[in-house]
Order: structure tokens, then sequence, then C-alpha cells
């Protein structure tokens, strides 16, 4: 297996490790390289998805694997509690879901794999859990989607 993806946090449940393996997807931890969006991997290219890529619109080809990657850290503020539902597709006969999972520290992946050809909306919900005593929300909700084209 090649690795696809290298993540600069340790947060990752171990069960998402062994949905990861199952998939034929492997990830390892690390914060000094800088990956590139695409890469070879067992079932076909992968590409990556960050917050940063709210509102964009990619294509990619039968066969790849797309995950997405939503960490809490890019929410503004220290110590205010953001958290990301886990990623869904709109249409799971273009983009299936192999995992998707939000973790308790408000982080969220998702594996998806395109299977048919057409176009997929993929979305997470970016919630903040007002905790009493604690920082007030400026901006509770924040709906992040992207665009899959699959050809």
């Amino acid at each position: 297996m090649k690795v696809v993806k290298v993540i600069g946090r340790l947060s990752i449940p171990v069960a998402m490790g062994l949905v990861l393996a199952t998939t034929g997807v492997s990830v390892t931890a690390a914060s000094a390289v800088s990956p590139a969006p695409r890469a070879s991997a067992a079932n076909g290219p992968v590409l990556e998805l960050t917050a940063a890529d709210n509102g964009k619109t990619v294509t990619v080809d039968r066969d790849d694997i797309v995950t997405v990657f939503l960490t809490s850290s890019t929410t503004p503020g220290p110590g205010t509690p953001f958290a990301w539902s886990a990623p869904t597709s709109s249409d799971s006969n273009v983009l299936a879901e192999a995992a998707s999972i939000a973790t308790p520290n408000g982080d969220a992946l998702g594996i998806f794999r395109a299977t048919g050809s057409g176009s997929a909306t993929l979305t997470a919900v970016r919630e903040c859990k007002i905790i009493s005593p604690g920082p007030m929300c400026t901006a509770p909700t924040l709906l992040w989607s992207v665009t899959v084209n699959v050809q």
C-alpha cells in the first residue's frame, strides 16, 4: 500500500484506521511534509479536500478516492467549541461513502469512492457547541460543500 495523505494531527481514531486499511487507503501522521493533492493508491488516485476547498467544484475519474479532512483547528479562536458533522454525499451512485465520522474533538473525516458518472455534492456542517460558561458563538453554523464531477 502507498501513502496517499500525510496528516499533521494524530487524532484519527483506531476504528477509522481499520476502515482505511480495508479500503486500500493508507494514512500516516507527520507535520513537516507538505503533500500533493493527488497521489497514487492501490485503488486509484486520491483527492483530498479540506475546509479551504469550501464552495469549489472538482473533477475526478471513476474509481478515484475522495477524502475529506475537516479539522476543528481551522475554526476561529482558541477554545471556541466548534465541531464538524460527518461528511455526506448527495448521490451514492456517483460518490459512494466508504467511511464517514465526526470525532469527539470536533474533527471530521470522510472517504468516498467515485463509482459512477455524474455529479454529487459532499457536505458537512460546522456548528458551535455553546458551553456555559464559555465563549459566545459569532457564527454558529457554517455549511461546507464541494461539488464533485465524476467522468
